[in-house]
């Protein structure tokens, strides 16, 4: 599925602005995908964040400023990230709702269960088929009982097909949530609502405003 900006913005808010100078990729449009980001997690009040491949933490940063709901946000990285010669996460280290977790495997070292439900979830890590789909998973295992948002970046970029092939795959599935792509950006989207039992009520007994709130605003 797809949604132009125009109607993504109109449907979820304006967001914040991208960090100035931050981004060297000529194929990320920050200026336009950071506010995409940061509609999504203002419109659905997230608090508990997770960003893996944080990188620099020019996103994390973006993401924490000017937005007082959020309580925590993880950024995973490798103990040297990619691209370029700086410190993991720094952008966003002065806020101290931001917590790096950096080891040699990254996520790989990590297990769902080792941090508390999230509510959105930034996919920005490793790029092969392999790797978006064990984050993929990840994020879901560690994603909110009672809903949130998973999004994913550099589909379309054409540097990296595996994310496209994977993201097609999901979308393919049927009874899946679609992940819907925001056009003129590399990023997509995928809302996904509170866990049911087979009677239909959420598996969580405390989670029944957030369920709604997901529900209401998708």
């Amino acid at each position: 599925m797809i949604i132009n900006l125009t109607d993504y913005h109109a449907k979820y808010g304006n967001g914040r602005p991208a960090i100035k100078g931050a981004y060297s990729d000529i194929y990320v449009k920050s200026e336009k995908e950071i506010p995409v980001l940061t509609a999504l997690v203002d419109h659905f009040k997230c608090r508990r964040i997770l960003e893996i491949g944080c990188n620099t933490g020019a996103t994390s940063a973006a993401i924490l400023a000017g937005n007082d709901i959020i309580t925590e946000y993880i950024g995973v990285d490798l103990n040297k990230i990619w691209y370029v010669d700086e410190p993991a996460g720094h952008f966003a280290l002065p806020d101290p709702r931001f917590r790096l977790v950096q080891s040699a495997g990254g996520l790989y070292d990590m297990k769902p269960a080792d941090l508390a439900p999230v509510d959105f979830v930034f996919v920005d890590a490793d790029h092969s088929y392999k790797a978006i789909k064990y984050d993929t998973e990840f994020a879901r295992q560690a994603l909110n009982p009672a809903g949130g948002v998973i999004a994913w970046h550099d589909y379309q970029h054409p540097n990296c097909p595996d994310v496209r092939k994977y993201i097609h795959e999901i979308n393919d599935q049927p009874g899946q949530p679609p992940i819907i792509w925001v056009q003129g950006t590399t990023v997509c989207y995928q809302i996904i609502e509170a866990e049911k039992t087979v009677k239909g009520k959420s598996k969580n007994a405390n989670s029944k405003s957030k369920t709604s709130r997901i529900a209401s605003q998708r």
